[in-house]
């Protein structure tokens, strides 16, 4: 029998966590048709992967930016690190739907660069990716900010019950078009207005059609207890899996990740399916209005500017940063704001001050006060600021790398060194080539194959995917080899988009999309719809890899 495709000789990773062996993978058409001794046999072409490690391809459970499939179809930031499949509208923030006050907000503000948004549903977004093109799965949630947009713009404020029923009526749409369930980002306005009971509504709503609840809890510093908490209610009273985004406690609830952990785990022996993602860096991202409270970015960045523009009302913004951090909202580095820890914020836009912290973007101002720096900037760039932070502590995020209901994350987006979406996080090129060069082999944290477990049957298990993650017969051939000796993450903070080495080969649905690590330009790619017809999603038939 010939096949289209064999990789020869490699050490197989099959992704289920057991040890390492040899063995020949075999591809016809989208799918493996066989494992094991397959020297007798012929193929239109073989791949030999003697000394790598040949593995399922990675699953990105926590990633953003799945409009820019359309400007970035090659995904290359994604396949060039090994990942072959992304989920996309995460932290409440989802590409589709696109109507009401939403769609007048995008037609005039250019939120998506690059993409022209002729979209309003899931259904005419995921036409619109499947005709162009993709080198990577996508799947897709819909976010609790995106829906709150669609029906009270920038609000701060609760629904009515007309209200309420429309954002259901579009969170049911979203599922019924493939959406895999719904997400929220409570740090970040509009979806920061949400109270418990409005989100507990919008997640049944997903749950009644099989769904995931992911979410980015309501304070990711020093409110991170009472947040989960929270998160796992939601997922109780709706009746839904609930995935936490990055459970990575930022300062000042540094080691408190144990406790975090065993609420997760106790929510487990209570019956609650729950787990969840995490970062591979002590580095995040902040844009400069996320820095501020709820209140402050009410309307949206237009209105934020100005109460910046209002001396009293700038005063009331600083003083209820400086007094609260996170406690009125705002992303995990407004804590470092509030401890004053200006050295631990960089800026990576706009490009004059790239790495300059915001204590040398001070004195660079001549200002004495580095805060009145930051929001003076933010006013002079109309809101066009962003950069890194380092909230996180890495003995915290080792736990949560290591621990066996641990998923990888990017948490970015698509994007390549010339789009038009700069990067501003080495995150969005490294993490999976991270996780082997640092956890794995300088480290030793993690054995390669629960990393490559973590990396790939664990979401999928965690997604629904039957037939992704394993590699077995019966399953799609996405495919990553690498050499687990050579393989490096070259991005770093001063260069954040630079791709890794040592990975040579991934397939996405049996076909190469990377070759001898060069992006090849196929565009095999699928958007795999939640919907009860799609064969990949059968949750009762998932094999339990979670351990």
């Amino acid at each position: 029998m010939a096949f289209d495709l064999i990789i020869s000789g490699g050490r197989l990773v099959d992704g289920s966590g057991s040890p390492p062996r040899v063995a020949d993978v075999a591809i016809s058409g989208q799918k493996i048709v066989s494992v094991g001794d397959l020297a007798g046999c012929s193929a239109s072409r073989k791949v030999n992967a003697e000394g790598q490690i040949v593995c399922p391809g990675f699953i990105d459970i926590h990633a953003h930016g799945e409009e820019q499939l359309l400007s970035t179809p090659g995904a290359e930031a994604k396949v060039l690190q090994g990942i072959t499949t992304m989920v996309g509208g995460n932290c409440g923030i989802s590409a589709a739907p696109v109507c009401g006050p939403l769609a007048s907000f995008v037609n005039a503000s250019n939120i998506f660069p690059g993409v022209e948004v002729d979209w309003s549903t899931f259904a005419e977004l995921f036409d619109r990716i499947e005709t162009g093109g993709t080198a990577i799965n996508l799947l897709c949630l819909v976010g609790n900010a995106t829906l709150r947009a669609c029906v009270l713009g920038m609000d701060a404020r609760k629904p009515n019950l007309t209200e309420q029923a429309e954002m259901e009526r579009l969170c049911a749409q979203a599922m019924e078009q493939g959406a895999i369930g719904f997400s929220t980002g409570l740090v970040y306005a509009p979806g920061s207005y949400a109270d418990t009971a409005e989100i507990t509504a919008l997640t049944r709503v997903a749950a009644r059609s099989g769904g995931l609840y992911a979410t980015h809890v309501r304070g990711m510093a020093r409110p991170i207890i009472e947040a989960v908490q929270e998160a796992l209610e939601i997922g109780k009273n709706a009746g839904i899996p609930v995935q936490v985004s990055h459970l990575n406690p930022g300062y000042p609830s540094w080691g408190r990740i144990q406790e975090l952990i065993e609420m997760v785990e106790a929510a487990r022996a209570d019956g609650l399916d729950a787990a969840f993602d995490t970062l591979v860096y002590p580095q995040s991202t902040f844009s400069g209005g996320s820095l501020l409270p709820n209140w402050a970015n009410e309307g949206g960045m237009l209105e934020l500017l100005k109460r910046l523009a209002q001396p009293e009302t700038r005063q009331r913004i600083k003083t209820d940063t400086l007094r609260y951090g996170d406690e009125l909202g705002g992303s995990v580095a407004s804590c470092l704001i509030q401890e004053g820890k200006w050295n631990q914020l960089w800026l990576m836009k706009p490009e004059r001050f790239k790495l300059k912290n915001l204590a040398e973007l001070a004195e660079f101002s001549g200002k004495t006060d580095p805060f009145d720096a930051l929001l003076d900037l933010i006013l002079e760039e109309k809101g066009a600021v962003s950069g890194i932070s380092q909230p996180y502590c890495q003995d915290d995020v080792d736990q949560t790398v290591k621990h066996p209901l641990g998923m990888f994350e990017t948490d970015d987006r698509p994007v390549t060194p010339e789009g038009r979406v700069a990067p501003w996080h080495r995150r969005g090129y490294g993490s999976f080539a991270h996780v082997f060069e640092q956890y794995v082999r300088e480290r030793g944290l993690l054995s390669c194959e629960e990393a490559v477990r973590k990396s790939t049957s664990l979401p999928a298990w965690r997604l629904g995917l039957t037939k992704r993650g394993l590699v077995e017969k019966g399953y799609y051939a996405d495919l990553v080899v690498f050499d687990p000796g050579s393989i490096r993450d070259e991005s770093s903070d001063e260069e954040p988009a630079k791709f890794p080495t040592g990975i040579d080969y991934v397939i996405v649905n049996g076909e190469t999309v990377v070759e001898q690590g060069h992006p090849t330009g196929a565009l095999p790619g699928k958007v795999i719809r939640h919907t009860q017809s799609n064969q990949e999603f059968v949750m009762e038939e998932t094999r339990d890899v979670s351990r």
